[in-house]
Order: structure tokens, then sequence, then C-alpha cells
């Protein structure tokens, strides 16, 4: 425990004033005066992290004695009656450990203990969660001294385990609550696997409550709904459990369970697919077990069974999900070919339009089928998700098993599209698969998926623009009727009162993965052009983006519109936009910043000293075998441009230095006038149409400006026979035309006008 040399200043006048507003607070104000101290309270690590004695001087007394006011009020809070004031405390403590580090570590052994007993108080659920929260970050950051470890942590652990666990199965608790707990079991057992070794059972039923029916097919006793989330979380808590066996014993416990839960996934198929005819007889054995068992129950039964199958296989193939995207912790094997037989099996199964497929057997009664049909949609949506969480983990090391599942996908696709979880689920698989094996796709397999495309572009569109969008279909093109009297446009669109926000995230995160990955030239020009029109007509700044960024190539070789004039129209605020627009390396400044007064006189004379050395390579020859009295031929005058122009092409050349020296002298004379007046911003930037530069863009653009008018003092140097033996070598022919001198701006300088027909 080292003890502390320095003192700031500005710290200590933070603790000093957060102690003093929390003790001059009233008890329902704490939560929103706490929040707002937090900020300050990281900033004063510098002196909870060192240890001050009250015999370190006068400072060191100071500082050691609003410390130690600061804990007794925390302390207070702690224990007090209100939930309020329990609920500052949690937060304070929290904030408290993760500024001082060990030091403050060290002296919460009766944080820890206060926490957990606040975790049984009817507190709201809320508090309740916050409570766990702050004892998870406190036993996390003890992972760092053993010592902690072994005095805080160990002894605390089972009565925070049991008081978890308790209360959520209660029906007070919300789900909000259930996931945190959930989520913070799922930290510790890692790093504490002897401790939660005793409470193995206890979490493997808390698990299995809230991921689905139990194995005998019964419903948990839970009177409260369990969310996506909290299930999620609860099938990855179940994944996790392998840690706590047995020194040596979790790999091949982890593999174990994996193969059982994939067994199980077969028999619970075998419930639901029992009256289906499959393609594969390698589960027929088994299946006629069940039927010849079941052939003597009601019709009741059998359709019970396979409801009660559905959810057991959608409770493992979850479970089976977080298997794989859950970190195991020690090197396992998977079988692969088993996952991908089960996954297989389940897509395979779909229903056609025209109710040829699936084929059922003579034994089975209409009941079972039609349940068996109405559990195929729950069925392929789980079976997608855990095919995602498959791809996601593998990422790149299973991309041969794309287009087999693009092609399973599709069959789905095209019997199930009605459902919207089925179309949510397609797109984040399709998502998951593009992104990876894209640029490797085939014209076959990316002409499959246009009719998914078209339904992506369809969902991505909110009910509002779908409407619009229907008007303006029918205004144009009348609007085919049914027979009902409805729009053909409006026939597939979703129902009033229905949420979507799933479906549209997903379905906009697949268009653009298309446009990022698919190649450009295997999109047909109809699909690219409807990808863009969707774009425009949702207008979300990814899909424009991503449409900008990615342009696409017409076959025949023109170039197609692109969408950055409608992003820019819509978004020019943004950071990306600004981007794409104006491409420019920031400027490199040195030195103290300046205002613009300052600064202008000496960029001014900076670039003027600069520029001075500037001579045009060309030029300069000329004028110096001018000097001495030479007269350069045309060989001469070709070496000395530096280029390999041709001999005719000379004449052009001093036309065209002609008219920039004319543009020159006008920049000169503006540039002459607004040095006068360098306090007149707004007359240099309407003369010079530097109005939107500032004085370090400005400075380049000065610099141009004096090397040019170096180029034309070269030029002025030029006598006029110099430039009528130019103008005779440019001409070997006879026929000699006239010349008309035109005058520039510049009195003295004229420049012969040259008639660059024959050259041209």
């Amino acid at each position: 425990m080292a003890v502390a040399t320095s003192i700031s200043p500005l710290g200590l006048a933070a603790l000093r004033a957060i102690s003093l507003r929390i003790a001059s607070a009233k008890t329902v104000e704490l939560p929103h005066i706490v929040a707002s101290q937090v900020h300050s309270l990281k900033d004063c690590g510098d002196i909870l992290s060192q240890s001050w004695s009250p015999q370190s001087g006068d400072a060191g007394a100071e500082v050691s004695l609003v410390v130690h006011r600061l804990l007794t009020q925390i302390a207070s809070l702690l224990q007090g009656r209100q939930p309020e004031e329990r609920w500052a405390a949690a937060v304070l403590i929290k904030a408290v450990v993760e500024a001082g580090g060990f030091e403050m570590l060290s002296r919460g052994k009766h944080w820890v203990s206060g926490l957990v007993g606040n975790l049984r108080r009817p507190d709201p659920s809320s508090s309740r969660a916050l409570y766990a929260i702050t004892l998870t970050r406190i036993f996390m950051l003890t992972w760092a001294f053993p010592s902690l470890v072994r005095e805080m942590t160990t002894p605390a652990l089972p009565q925070f385990i049991k008081t978890c666990l308790s209360n959520i199965s209660s029906t007070s608790t919300t789900d909000k609550e259930r996931r945190t707990v959930l989520e913070c079991l799922l930290k510790l057992i890692p790093h504490h696997p002897t401790v939660f070794r005793s409470y193995i059972k206890e979490i493997q039923v808390v698990c299995d409550a809230f991921g689905g029916p139990n194995e005998s097919g019964q419903h948990p006793p839970l009177d409260f709904p369990v969310t996506t989330s909290t299930r999620d979380a609860a099938a990855r808590l179940g994944s996790i459990m392998h840690s706590c066996a047995a020194k040596q014993g979790s790999t091949s416990t982890w593999e174990s369970s994996l193969s059982t839960i994939i067994v199980r996934c077969h028999e619970a198929a075998d419930v639901v697919l029992a009256g289906v005819d499959e393609v594969s007889g390698s589960r027929e054995s088994k299946k006629t077990n069940f039927q010849n068992n079941s052939s003597g129950q009601s019709t009741e039964y059998r359709v019970r069974s396979i409801y009660q199958a559905t959810s057991q296989l959608n409770r493992l193939m979850h479970s089976l999900a977080g298997f794989i995207i859950t970190d195991s912790g020690n090197v396992v094997t998977i079988a692969v070919p088993t996952i991908q037989g089960l996954l297989s099996r389940l897509l395979t199964v779909v229903v056609s339009q025209s109710r040829q497929l699936p084929k059922f057997n003579a034994g089975s009664s209409g009941e079972d089928r039609d349940a068996c049909l109405e559990c195929l949609p729950r069925i392929h949506v789980a079976a997608l998700e855990t095919a995602c969480a498959f791809l996601q983990r593998f990422e790149r090391a299973f991309d041969s098993l794309g287009p087999i599942l693009i092609q399973q996908i599709g069959w789905l696709f095209s019997a199930e599209a009605v459902y919207a979880d089925i179309r949510t689920a397609c797109y984040s698989a399709l998502k998951v698969i593009l992104s990876g094996l894209g640029l490797s796709m085939s014209k076959e397999l990316v002409d499959s998926l246009g009719g998914i495309i078209k339904h992506c572009c369809t969902d991505v569109l909110s009910k509002e623009q779908q409407a619009e969008k229907a008007t303006l279909a029918n205004s144009l093109t009348g609007g085919s009727k049914h027979s009902n009297g409805t729009s053909e446009l409006s026939a597939s669109q979703p129902a009033p009162g229905t949420s979507l926000h799933g479906l549209q995230v997903a379905a906009s995160e697949m268009l653009e993965v298309i446009l990022v990955s698919v190649p450009r030239l295997l999109l047909p020009d109809t699909i690219r052009s409807q990808i863009d029109r969707t774009a425009v007509l949702s207008g979300q700044t990814d899909l424009l983006v991503a449409s900008v960024m990615n342009p696409s190539k017409r076959k025949d070789g023109k170039p197609a519109p692109s969408l950055l004039p409608f992003l820019a129209r819509k978004y020019y605020s943004t950071s990306i936009v600004e981007a794409l627009l104006r491409p420019r390396a920031p400027v490199l400044q040195s030195g103290s910043l300046q205002s613009d007064e300052e600064s202008w006189p000496r960029a001014v004379e900076q670039t003027r000293m600069n520029t001075d050395t500037f001579e045009p390579p060309s030029l300069s020859n000329m004028v110096a075998d001018t000097t001495l009295g030479k007269e350069p031929g045309p060989s001469e005058l070709v070496q000395s441009s530096g280029t390999a122009a041709s001999y005719e092409s000379i004449p052009r050349d001093v036309k065209e230095v002609s008219d920039v020296q004319a543009g020159v002298k006008r920049s000169v004379d503006l540039m002459s006038e607004s040095e006068v007046e360098p306090n007149n911003d707004s007359k240099r930037a309407r003369e010079t149409g530097a109005g939107d530069l500032d004085i370090a863009e400005q400075v380049p653009l000065i610099a141009a400006i004096e090397a040019m008018t170096d180029m034309r003092n070269g030029l002025q140097s030029l006598s006029g026979t110099e430039s009528s033996r130019i103008d005779k070598e440019a001409r070997p022919s006879s026929q000699q035309q006239p010349h008309t001198a035109e005058e520039s701006d510049d009195d003295d300088f004229v420049v012969p006008d040259i008639d660059m027909d024959e050259d041209e």
C-alpha cells in the first residue's frame, strides 16, 4: 500500500464538493445528484487510488479527512431505509472502486456484504439489477489481486448466487433484471468454476425454464413471459456450464453435451415429422417406433405431442446456437457433418406452392398434417438462426456450405415468404453468407436471388412509403384491380398495426451487403435499379452510401447515374457526405494559432519568399538563349521544354501561355488591391472567388498566382522578333497568313494571334 506524495487541488476540491452535495441533498433528489457526480468521481482517481495518513502533514490530513467523510456517507446510504438511498450508494460504490482500484477495493468488504443484503430487499427491480451489476463489477476488479479474491470474492459468491437464482424465479422480477442476472452469472462462471460447481443443477433448471419446455414436454411453472434476449442469455449460460466440471474434464463435457443436444434435436424432429415421408432414411427406424407407440393414442394426444416437440426442438436449436457462438475456454472438437445434417434435414422439409411437398405417409391423419405444417415455419426460423450462428463463428472456414444454404433458403423463401419471421431469418442468413461468399459467387447463384432481393426491397420501405409508392404506381398505370377491388400492389402489404422494425433492419442490411460484396457485373440492371430506387425512397444513409461507393457497371459500358445528388441533398451536414464531396487531406498547421488579420500578411510574405526562386524550365532556357544572342532552333526548343511534344505544337503552347498570362495579370491586380485593404474580406472573396477558403487554403492559391506572375515576366522578356521567328519556324509552308496582334490587358505585352486551323 503506497503512501501518497502529491495532492491534486482540483481532485480534492471535487471530492469536497461531492461530499457537500450528498450531505445537503434530500432523499428524493439523491438519484439525480449522484448520477451527475459520477464523472467527477472518476476524475479523482489520483486521490482515491492512494493511501492518505493523518500523520503525513497538514495536506495529507486534510485529504484523509475528505476521503473518510465520503466513504462514511456511502456506508450510511448503503444502510439507508429508502430505496433512493440504497440506489445512490450502489452507484457511488461502483464509481469509487473503478476510480480507486486496489485501495478502494481493499476497503470494500463491508460494501459487498451490504449489497448482497440489499438484493434480498423488496426494492424496485431496476435497483436489484444495479446491485447485481455493482457486485459483479467488484468481483471482476478483484481478479487482478489474488488476495482480494481469496478474502472477499470467494466468501461472498455463494450467497450472491443463491439470492440471484431466487430473485429471477419470482413473478415480481422484470425481464431486464432476469437478463442482467444471467449476464452477470455468465461473466463469473469461467473464473470461479469451483464455487459454481455446487449450483450446476439449479442453474441448469433455470436455463431450461427460460429456454422452453423441459424434456417431459410439460411447460415450466412460470407465470411471466420470456423475451428473446433472455432466452438467448439462458442458452449461452447453459453452454458454459461445462467449465464447472472437474479438472481436465471440461473439454469432454462440452463435446458430449453438444452431441447430446444434436441427438435430442433429431428425436424431437422425429415427433414433428412423424407423418412426413422424408428423403433421407437414416431416421426412419426411430420414426417408425414412435408411430407404432402413438398409433393407439387419440388425435388430440398426437397433435399435442407435435406442438410440444416443436417447442422442445426450438429450445434445443437455441441451445445449439449458444454452444456454437459462446467461447468454450478450451480447445474442443465440433462435429460439423452432424450439425450440417441436422440443418439440412430441417430445411429440406418445405411446403411447395402446389401442395405436393412434403409427402405424408398414408397412415397420418389430416389433423397431424395440419399441425406439422403449422409448426414448420417456427422450426425453419430456429434452423436459420442456428445456421447464422454457425457461419458467424467460423466465418470463411466454411464458405463451401454457402451455395448449399443459398439453394435451401431459396426453396424455403419461395414457399413461406408470407411469414415475416421467415423473411427476417432469411435476410439475416443471406447477409452472413453473402458477406463471405459474395465475391466468388457465380452468375446462376446471383440470378437465383432475384426474387428474394425484390421482396427485400419491398420490406425495406415502411408502410407509409409503400402506400405512397403504390399510389404513385396506380396514378401512372391505373393499377390493376382484383375482384375484391384492391390493387395488386397492395395485396402483399402488411396489415395495419404490425411491427416490422426487425424485418426492415434485416432487409436493409442484406441490401447493403449485396451492394458491397456481390460483383457489380453479376447484378442485372433491373435489380440494381430497384435497389437504388429503394435506397432513394427509404432515405437510409447506409444504403445510399453503399450505392454511391459501389457504382453499377452497365454492359454497354455507359456510366450509370449516381445517387450522390440524393445523398448530398438529404444528408449534406454529415461527415460521410463531406468526405465524398470534398476528399482532401487536412491542412497541417504549425506554430501558434492566430487570427485572420494577423496571419494573412505573414502568409503572403512567406509565400512570396518561397516562390521567388520559381522559374519554369522551358522559359528559362529560352530567355537564357535570347540573352546570349543565340537563336535556339526547333530541336533545342523541344529539348528545353522537357517534354516529348512535337515541333508543330509549339505555337499552340505559346497561344495557351498567352491566354493564361492575361488571366494571371487580372488575378495579380486583384490580389494587389486586396493587400492594400486586408480587412475587406468580403471584397477579396467576391473578386478572387476564394470566399469559402480559409487562410491556410488561400496560401497555395497565392503561391500559384506568384508562380504564374514569374512566368508572365519570362514571357515578356521575349522580343517581338523572337515571336515572329517562332511563328515562321512553326509554319514552314510558303503560304504565310498575316498576323493580327491582339492586345491583352497588359499594354506592354503583345502576343501574336496564331491561326491553329491547319494544325488542328
